[in-house]
């Protein structure tokens, strides 16, 4: 696990994807929930947010209907 250079949020890679933990002190709703003790990580291929891991649930941006 390694930590961004900015906001020292935990980070890997595995196999082109890159995971992310939400930061916290942003302004967006994610950013809220994350506040309230919500783990939030993100899911990423290159610059493109593909899926969401929210407590854990994973959540697939790529699907149309939203399932888990």
């Amino acid at each position: 696990m390694d930590f961004t250079n900015r906001s020292g949020l935990r980070f890997f890679k595995i196999e082109g994807y890159s995971y992310l933990e939400q930061n916290p002190e942003t302004g967006s709703n994610w950013a809220k929930m994350a506040r309230e003790g919500h783990q939030i990580m993100w899911v990423l291929k290159g610059r493109r947010y593909l899926a969401q891991v929210r407590d854990g649930e994973f959540y697939d941006f790529r699907k149309k209907n939203k399932e888990t």
